[in-house]
């Protein structure tokens, strides 16, 4: 998985994929802190932005689309398929590749009796600005006036939306957006939108839209259309676990991922790639597919590591049998209380 941009800027202090610092400090990654601590103040069990190979191929497509000329790149999957993270990086990437391209990231709201003026605040809070009121011409020239003064500084005439939760997208949401295309394009800017959403739902969504927008507009807001794929395979699970080996935290002196979790078993030569053999075969006693979602996964990778962190030594390996046994857990999670799902098919 070296084929990406920033692939030479990995050790830099700064999470590599969203260009926010790494934090705690080194104070926080040594062997005197309690298991429970290293657990509770390590990224993995944030909400961590790590790169997947389903999300690199997005990248790729969605960069190829935009170079391409055609107005929009929308991402679809099924839950758990990770298609925030996926935005998430695409918004990482472009910003290492094209730093000073034009961008907003917006989230749409579940709200959906939003006017055009809420609309349009959203959006200007969205694109970092300070004055979010007023008429909504006032609104939106100021919104074109930004994305424009962005545009001109890049030196690149694009303007580039991501939009997060696409399937809540409504006609008010359409109209605004095709509005301010009319304007970007009006001053020479092409504006592409990259947007993500659940498959169904969006789909849905679509065809109720169709019957009060154009197909030729709702083209030009959501353009073409990737479809994220499950993990799959020894080689993609390595791809993953390969990230944890190697991103870092903590600064000025920074350690893996791994290590901080683990600094007895790391130092010992323990290496969390080793255990993507394992893990398959995990999958694939509860999954025959061996097909994966991205949420799961990580779900699993987490339930691991936080067993491990509690028994950490130089001598550490993960017993085998603790990734089936994640796998089945993460599998059984909600059968008890949600409509439908039973266990039937965990093993």
């Amino acid at each position: 998985m070296n084929d990406h941009p920033g692939a030479a800027v990995r050790h830099t202090g700064r999470n590599p994929i969203s260009g926010t610092p790494e934090a705690p400090g080194p104070a926080v990654w040594t062997e005197d802190r309690s298991p429970e601590e290293r657990v509770l103040t390590h990224p993995l069990f944030g909400e961590p932005n790590i790169r997947t190979p389903p999300g690199v191929e997005a990248y790729h497509a969605g960069k190829r689309r935009m170079l391409d000329g055609i107005a929009g790149f929308c991402v679809l999957g099924d839950p758990g398929m990770g298609r925030r993270g996926v935005l998430k990086m695409m918004r990482g990437y472009l910003s290492q590749e094209f730093p000073r391209l034009a961008v907003i990231e917006h989230v749409l709201s579940r709200h959906a009796l939003m006017t055009p003026s809420a609309v349009l605040s959203s959006l200007l809070v969205s694109a970092g600005h300070s004055v979010v009121g007023g008429s909504r011409i006032a609104q939106l020239q100021r919104l074109l006036n930004l994305q424009e003064e962005k545009a001109l500084i890049s030196g690149a005439p694009l303007s580039v939306v991501i939009l997060h939760n696409a399937e809540y997208v409504n006609e008010v949401v359409c109209e605004t957006l095709l509005d301010l295309h009319d304007g970007l394009r009006l001053h020479g800017i092409r504006p592409f939108t990259i947007s993500g959403a659940l498959l169904d739902p969006f789909v849905t969504r679509m065809s109720q839209l169709a019957g009060s927008l154009h197909v030729t507009e709702l083209r030009s807001v959501f353009g073409s259309v990737h479809y994220l794929r499950f993990l799959e395979g020894i080689e993609d699970y390595t791809a993953v676990l390969a990230e944890i080996d190697t991103l870092l935290v903590g600064h000025p002196n920074p350690t893996t991922w791994t290590e901080a979790l683990l600094p007895l078993a790391y130092r010992g030569g323990f290496r969390l790639t080793s255990q993507a053999p394992a893990l398959h075969a995990g999958v694939v006693s509860q999954v025959p597919t061996g097909r994966f979602p991205v949420r799961d996964l990580f779900d699993v990778v987490r339930q691991v590591l936080a067993m491990a962190a509690s028994l950490d030594s130089p001598e550490f390996e993960i017993p085998p049998d603790s990734w089936a046994e994640a796998v089945r857990i993460v599998m059984g999670i909600g059968i008890a209380y949600l409509p439908g799902v039973s266990s039937a098919g965990l093993g």
